[in-house]
């Protein structure tokens, strides 16, 4: 009898005892759950037979959904990370067998929903198994020592790939009715898969990832949530720079240039980053949730780059952000889309929140890449195995990578010697350069939706295109301008200023509104994050901090954006924010210092721009697009606003455009130098006392260049622009006659009298006149709003202003109608007469500077010797495009002095103006005039 106790029962006996554990009480199975499961896996690897497997997997199941039920999935979770061992029994591992009988258990065809439901519950328990007895496996045999796709046979891996086929069909199928089941499915699954990377051949694993993103076919949110939930968690894997970086190779020029776009070779060298990039571009067809999810994917793992330690050497972060490159393009695509304003020649259709486009007929396919007209229109698929096969670490030793993060330029390739070349590469024949960006993501014919973005998506879009610009090495830049086409660098530089935009520094007290009244939208997918971050912690309270101040301008637009914060922070989920003084002022730092950060990365992507693109910015003079897009962007600086502390590289980056581009400021159009004095004149009058010094500086550097570029002639297009700017601001109504604007001006007189350099000149002198002229201006203009009543005074200040714009044309003659309306107003028809009189002999000069006739201003001696003295100091700069007096111009101004002149009985007059008339009657044979 004691014999027969270590007889071991039956197969049968065995099946009946498993069948009859289902029965165990709760509180039994808790407390000797280690025991029970260690017995289970053990008679699992130790018995060959099919139904005992079977069996031992259903209780394992009930077990496991007995366990969570109660609340007490932590003890299920402790015995997974420290209790399993996994066994070894005549081959036969717990990996294997369950990966061998899970399939045949789950398959629709022969089993009961009960025991399919209580496993999409807990089907993360049985994964993780796996995957530790994977690992010990491994390290046991010495397996690990092996080449990746030599430390499993192949029948294994074909399990693997039987169960995912078996899993994956209920989530497309039970997703409506089960939500919760169906998402932890897909979360176990994800992080299998994540983990098999680790241990599997990275090809066959990659190849998996490929197959289960190509079952999400629906349209449904849920898909989309689910499909983006498990890329996030294969892309969090943290390996995944390297995987996405196999190779090392020196790259000829057309090996760059693929780098550029989606296309076969950037697919096929940077896989997973590909294929983030590939749903990120077919998102933003899709509804605002799906366009959500994978905008959140794309930017929360652009922020792990940037938070990660392992990469904050030198050219680290350049190489990982070569891996983003074709988001550029793919921005470039959607500007239309991210635009506030609808762009000329666009269909109104596609500003609209409903419009559709006609585009392929089927979904986006994530792995079929057709470039639009402007470029080649190719077509690829990237599902074969050879596009894996760098990747997967089978051509190199135990499977190993050999890139290198110390270079600054990405020289990723494909060896031709080492893959193989019998993918298959489906091309349509249109003969165009393949070298230009081709984006465009296209296929058959359907509809597409494309609709306005909101704007937390567009600063998510922005925020990832201004990550690529900052970490990028300067040459794979400078290579991308080169292969960009002219169109696309103007877009790319709307793109910039768009960002300045988006990301200007709002103020503290807006910031603090919109804190108090908004709430942080939740995260879909589960909440699922990158799994490397550091834990989150609570901002610091700077209520009781005195030295904390933050200096920065605010901003007199009223724009009201989203605030950074849940789905649209930078890389960070919402942070919890207490209430009160230091909420506010904590998000009012990290909204300054965005902006800042904005504002670098924007300058040093110009001056980059400027410094290698001299050509082609000073093409026609510098009278083109480019060189307008690029002005307009430093303008934008000034436009919007900005902190101390940016502002001060800004200034700096402005005296470099100064002194590198003369020409197109000095030389033809003056609309450059006319935009520059604006903002600079607004700058002399800020509150701020830095920004004041530094805004007189840069407007003296200007004076002064002109100076010399006009070859120490004078400063005409400087004093003529800062005029015209002047009377542009008093327009406006912006307070100049202040303090500040004066001391402005004080100083920058003082900058002529100190310049050792130009002592000797006129260049002080006409400095201190020009300074002189913006002071009557600004007096003037005062003392007018105070004495509007009184018409004798009025008229007196409007001369002295005319007299302040003599050497301004259009300016001055302005002046001098509104005189010549008042006096005729009160019948002064002689002091009318005598402003007509100064027009006419204005108009004469600048026919006779301009070399159109021989006389000008003195020819008006005879009737009065003031207006030769006024009207002399005309100054003509060429650029201005404004003013465009004719002779026959001239002549209608004559008629009106006469007729004038007869109003005013001043008959003698009209004899020396006859004289002047005359002669041009006589020269066009108008003998008609002549009575």
């Amino acid at each position: 009898m004691v014999a027969n106790k270590n007889v071991p029962p039956s197969d049968g006996e065995t099946t009946k005892i498993l069948k009859a554990t289902h029965a165990v009480q709760l509180n039994s199975a808790i407390a000797f759950l280690p025991t029970v499961l260690n017995q289970l896996f053990s008679l699992l690897v130790s018995s060959g037979n099919e139904e005992i497997s079977t069996n031992i997997i259903r209780l394992l199941i009930h077990i496991v959904s007995m366990v969570h039920g109660s609340n007490s999935s932590e003890a299920l979770n402790t015995y997974v990370k420290f209790v399993f061992v996994g066994e070894t029994s005549g081959g036969r591992t717990v990996h294997e067998e369950l990966a061998n009988h899970l399939p045949g258990l789950l398959n629709p065809t022969n089993t009961d929903f009960l025991l399919v439901n209580k496993f999409l519950s807990h089907s993360g328990f049985f994964f993780q198994i796996m995957v530790k007895s994977m690992a010990q496996h491994l390290l046991t045999s010495g397996r690990i020592k092996m080449h990746r796709h030599e430390r499993f046979q192949p029948d294994f891996l074909n399990k693997i790939e039987n169960l995912l086929k078996v899993l994956s069909p209920y989530l497309l199928s039970k997703y409506r009715e089960m939500p919760s089941e169906t998402k932890q499915l897909n979360a176990s699954i994800a992080n299998f898969l994540k983990r098999c990377l680790s241990f599997l051949d990275r090809g066959f694993v990659l190849r998996l990832v490929s197959w289960y993103l190509s079952t999400f076919s629906g349209e449904a949110r849920v898909l989309f949530e689910l499909k983006y939930a498990f890329l996030n968690v294969i892309c969090s894997h943290e390996h995944y720079v390297a995987f996405n970086l196999p190779l090392l190779q020196m790259k000829g020029r057309s090996d760059v240039c693929s780098e550029f776009w989606l296309s076969e070779e950037f697919c096929r060298r940077h896989y997973l980053a590909g294929l983030l990039l590939i749903e990120a571009k077919n998102s933003l067809g899709q509804e605002a949730s799906a366009r959500r999810l994978a905008l959140n994917t794309l930017r929360d793992l652009m922020a792990k780059h940037e938070l990660d330690d392992r990469y904050q050497a030198k050219g680290q972060l350049a190489r990982i952000a070569s891996l983003y490159i074709p988001w550029l393009g793919i921005v470039l695509d959607n500007l239309h889309r991210l635009s506030e304003t609808q762009q000329a020649g666009q269909s109104p259709m596609l500003s609209t929140a409903s419009s559709v486009v006609s585009t392929p007929s089927k979904p986006y396919n994530r792995f079929t890449f057709h470039q639009d007209s402007v470029s080649a229109r190719t077509s690829l698929s990237v599902r074969d195995s050879t596009y894996l096969a760098a990747i997967a670490g089978q051509v190199m030793t135990n499977g190993g990578s050999t890139i290198s993060l110390d270079s600054e330029t990405s020289t990723v390739s494909g060896d031709g010697t080492t893959i193989s070349q019998e993918t298959a590469i489906h091309r349509q024949v249109d003969g165009v350069n393949t070298s230009r960006h081709a984006r465009s993501v296209s296929g058959t014919q359907a509809l597409v939706r494309v609709e306005k973005l909101l704007p937390s998506e567009v600063k998510d879009i922005l925020v990832c295109f201004l990550f690529v610009l900052k970490h990028l090495a300067h040459d794979q830049i400078i290579t991308w301008w080169h292969n960009c086409s002219h169109d696309e660098i103007l877009s790319f530089f709307k793109v910039i200023q768009l960002c300045l935009h988006e990301f200007k520094y709002t103020g503290r007290r807006q910031i603090a509104g919109g804190v108090t009244t908004s709430q942080p939208p939740t995260r879909s997918g589960g909440g699922t994050k990158s799994m490397t971050l550091p834990a989150r912690m609570h901002p610091p309270d700077f209520s009781t901090d005195p030295s904390v101040n933050i200096d920065l301008k605010q901003s007199n637009d009223t724009s009201r954006h989203p605030l950074l914060s849940g789905s649209n922070s930078i890389g960070r989920d919402a942070v919890p924010l207490r209430d009160g003084e230091s909420s506010s002022l904590y998000q009012a730092l990290l909204e300054a210092n965005l902006a800042t950060e904005v504002g670098l990365a924007v300058l040093d992507v110009l001056g980059l721009y400027c410094l290698h693109f001299r050509d082609t910015l000073m093409a026609d003079g510098g009278d083109n697009q480019v060189m307008g897009s690029v002005f307009s962007l430093y303008l934008s600086f000034l436009q919007v606003g900005q902190s101390e502390t940016l502002f001060r590289h800004v200034f700096a980056a402005l005296r470099a455009f100064i002194n590198n581009f003369s020409k197109p400021l000095f030389q033809g159009n003056a609309t450059l130098c006319g935009q520059l004095c604006l903002e600079l004149l607004r700058c002399c009058n800020s509150r701020l006392s830095a920004i004041r010094q530094e805004a007189c500086a840069i407007l003296y550097l200007l004076m002064r260049s002109n100076f010399e570029f006009s070859g120490r002639k004078g400063l005409t297009r400087v004093h003529l622009q800062v005029i015209i700017s002047v009377s542009q601001l008093l327009g406006n109504i912006v307070g100049l006659n202040n303090a500040r604007f004066q001391e402005s001006l004080s100083l920058i007189n003082s900058y002529a009298s100190s310049d050792k350099v130009m002592k000797g000149t006129g260049f002080p002198t006409e400095v201190k006149d020009l300074t002189k002229r913006i002071r009557t201006v600004l007096m003037a203009t005062a003392q007018m709003k105070e004495l509007h009543h009184e018409p004798e005074v009025l008229t007196d200040l409007q001369h002295s202003l005319a007299n302040s714009y003599a050497s301004t044309p259009e300016l001055r003659l302005t002046w001098l109608e509104t005189m010549t309306r008042n006096h005729a107003n009160l019948s002064n028809f002689s002091e009318a007469a005598c402003c007509q009189l100064h027009i006419a002999a204005l108009m004469a000069q600048y026919l006779k500077l301009k070399g159109d006739q021989d006389w000008g201003a003195e020819a008006f001696s005879p009737i009065s010797a003031n207006i030769a003295q006024d009207e002399t100091s005309l100054k003509l700069d060429s650029g201005v495009q404004d003013v465009q007096y004719t002779e026959d111009g001239l002549v209608e101004q004559m008629e009106v002095c006469a007729d004038y002149l007869e109003k005013a009985e001043r008959y003698e007059c009209l004899y020396y103006l006859y004289n002047l008339i005359l002669p041009i009657y006589q020269r066009k044979r108008d003998f008609c005039c002549h009575v």
